[in-house]
């Protein structure tokens, strides 16, 4: 699925111009430009281009706007439907409440919220599922309603409306639609609990496995990030007054999954691969449903019973990773499968028996293992694990792809006709092996990333080995697997996305904190926190180090004693100096800060903060 630039429209009559400074000749102007769909920077370069004066910086404007306009999204279907893009919507919650804890409710509750009616459709397993020389394959996975497709063409019309497309856009809460993603998730766990299905005819992040849906591949990256959103929605405040709201038309998934998974018998082989065809068949039978639409009508859940359905599902989300990790490698769990099938009588749709076969371990389903961990134990065993097996490049000290792939079928894709070394064939992908080191920052092992990025990050690199500057990014870098060893160590494709954005995570994490609020529903407080993981090195001769926060508010770390800033026996705020844009100056002798100041800082009403740190 391909999203393009989302564009707004906006009606002139509901925007005070005045308000903003601006005078009446650019008034005219503007109800000329907000007479046609824009982006932001259609807006930025309409006030640049025409030089208009603003009273109110334009991020200021543009919010304003933005909250008079009405979305209006362009997407296609593109390439087609990957199986891990789902996941960035975690991390985009996340990061959200780290900063907002305060607006849970209304972030799951009272937001109102779309979805897309996509002119493609997954096909039933009597369609995809295709006989070839003598093996079950999953082909013709996804197709595309042609007039469905041309309709939306025609109107620029994209949303799911009540009355089968003739109604209003039908809209719920982001709660409701982060259970049915949970639903409709675990409906697609593969055989045995072997991660979740490639069923729509792509893999995950690693595109060159693209052999892998057609043997009915599976990914167990994508069966922990569905723990983690368990996990989510099982922390939403439990007295919100929120509810689930839904189409009618999920009724029968929601109930029919979880009546099959509280009934299931799996002792057997035979009773394993009768569930999966249960889910198979649940999940076809709902995707057909749908083919029509929706009819407006709601299936309403409380909260209470919502939290049951999510228990259960996370019963067997349980059950499968459990499943996963029995078939570890040097102590690795695998990151894919895939799976021979037979049939009776040469009829695709009569599986009788299921062969599954783990791919050799790769480190994006060890650095979903690891995500998922709340062992500081399991996590430095997993480390360890990771160090002594062949992942780890032990010349150039950083982390391959996977291990050696020479003994795989060529039927995963065109991953196996790479040199090793090289592009995903056990090169080092810095989007995966910056996603690790991530981890270790997350997960407490400090001492271990602080060494790592020394030989990993590419700030460190020696340019005359990387090739290229080393404040530019790479797509991947050739390892040692590589049998030509003049390009060991040398970085190809520059890139920005991905690896940029683990490295500005993980330097957040170092110099802010995971989480810089905390916010208590019961007295409504709002705390503010820094929880700087910085090693004593990184600190100037005079023990301060500075950055900005939230693009405004300078901030400057006061080491004392000179010690590292991590650990428990590792320095901490104790005292926070913080100046006012008026020029008041005020001094918080804690180690947080709560109520009104810590609100200030967050609406940018701050200059500066100056934080000592110590034991």
């Amino acid at each position: 699925m391909l999203i393009k630039d989302v564009q707004f429209t906006t009606n002139d009559k509901t925007v005070n111009f005045f308000r903003y400074g601006i005078n009446e000749a650019d008034v005219d102007k503007f109800k000329d430009f907000f007479h046609h769909p824009f982006s932001p920077g259609d807006l930025y370069r309409f006030v640049i281009e025409h030089s208009i004066q603003l009273s109110v910086p334009f991020e200021e404007f543009l919010t304003e706007i933005l909250m008079l306009s009405d979305e209006k999204l362009n997407a296609e279907h593109g390439e087609g439907f990957w199986i891990d893009h789902w996941t960035y919507n975690l991390d985009l919650i996340e990061s959200y409440l780290s900063i907002y804890p305060d607006k849970e409710g209304e972030l799951f509750f009272e937001t109102r919220y779309r979805f897309f009616d996509s002119p493609a459709y997954v096909n039933p397993k009597e369609t995809k599922y295709v006989l070839k020389d003598g093996k079950v394959h999953q082909f013709f996975a996804v197709q595309i309603d042609n007039e469905k497709q041309k309709r939306q063409y025609e109107t620029n019309e994209q949303w799911v409306r009540e009355q089968y497309g003739k109604g209003e856009i039908y809209e719920t809460n982001l709660f409701s639609k982060l259970v049915l993603l949970a639903v409709i998730k675990t409906a697609t766990i593969a055989p045995y609990g072997l991660g979740i299905e490639m069923e729509a005819g792509k893999p995950g992040w690693n595109d060159a496995l693209n052999g892998l849906p057609g043997l009915f591949g599976s990914s167990t990256s994508e069966l922990y990030e569905l723990k983690r959103l368990i996990l989510q929605l099982k922390s939403v405040n439990k007295l919100s007054n929120g509810s689930v709201v839904l189409p009618i038309e999920t009724q029968e998934l929601i109930e029919g999954l979880a009546k099959a998974i509280q009934n299931s018998k799996r002792h057997t082989e035979e009773e394993e691969i009768t569930f999966w065809k249960e889910l198979t068949k649940i999940r076809d039978s709902y995707r057909s449903l749908l083919r029509s639409g929706i009819s407006g009508n709601n299936l309403e859940i409380s909260l209470e019973a919502a939290f049951d359905l999510i228990r259960i599902l996370e019963n067997q989300v349980d059950y499968a990773i459990e499943k996963v990790e029995r078939y570890k490698k040097q102590n690795l769990v695998p990151t894919y499968f895939y799976f021979d099938i037979q049939c009776k009588d040469d009829n695709q749709n009569e599986i009788t028996k299921i062969k599954p076969h783990a791919v050799t371990p790769f480190l994006e389903g060890v650095v979903k293992k690891m995500k998922s961990t709340n062992s500081f134990e399991e996590a430095e065993k997993i480390y360890n694990s990771i160090r002594q097996s062949e992942i780890f490049d032990k010349k150039l000290e950083m982390y391959k792809t996977s291990m050696s792939m020479a003994e795989e079928p060529i039927e995963l894709g065109r991953i196996r006709f790479f040199t090793p070394g090289w592009l995903e064939n056990e090169s080092v992908f810095l989007h995966m092996e910056y996603k690790y080191l991530l981890e270790l920052l997350n997960k407490g092992l400090t001492e271990q990333f602080f060494k790592d990025i020394q030989t990993c990050l590419v700030p460190f690199m020696d340019p005359a080995i990387y090739g290229r500057s080393i404040i530019e990014n790479s797509s991947f870098i050739a390892s040692s697997a590589n049998p030509d060893s003049s390009i060991h160590g040398n970085g190809f494709v520059a890139r920005l996305s991905g690896s940029t954005v683990e490295f500005l995570h993980m330097w957040k994490i170092m110099f802010i904190g995971d989480k810089p609020f905390d916010y208590n529903p019961e007295n409504e407080q709002l705390k503010f926190c820094l929880q700087p993981t910085l090693p004593k090195w990184l600190f100037k001769e005079d023990g301060t180090i500075s950055f900005t926060l939230f693009s405004k508010i300078k901030v400057t770390y006061h080491n004392i004693s000179g010690r590292d800033a991590f650990y428990k026996d590792g320095v901490k705020p104790v005292r926070y100096h913080i100046r006012y844009e008026n020029g008041q100056e005020l001094v918080v002798d804690e180690h947080e800060i709560v109520g009104e100041v810590a609100r200030d800082i967050r609406n940018k009403r701050v200059n500066h903060i100056i934080v000592d740190l110590n034991n």
